[in-house]
């Protein structure tokens, strides 16, 4: 899977109309990355959103996949 792929993969969410508050729910995260990203997320503010679960801004989703997030992790294990 390719980063495009990976990011294409993960259904988009908002919070009512707005689209400055966009963010994805971990649980929507395909294997292995979600755990990779869940580690990398620690300590991080995240979206809290009523019956959804886990949830990250789409932001910091994107930058992460993208290897361009502000801490040193980043995906591993996809193609160029």
């Amino acid at each position: 899977m390719t980063r495009d792929e990976l990011i294409a993969a993960v259904p988009v969410r908002r919070m009512g109309t707005s689209t400055a508050y966009a963010y994805i729910a971990l649980a929507d995260i395909p294997a292995p990355w979600r755990h990779q990203f869940e580690q990398a997320l620690r300590g991080s503010a995240a979206p809290a959103v009523p019956d959804v679960g886990p949830c990250a801004w789409l932001t910091d989703w994107q930058q992460w996949v993208m290897g361009s997030w502000h801490r040193d992790s980043r995906a591993e294990g996809l193609q160029p």
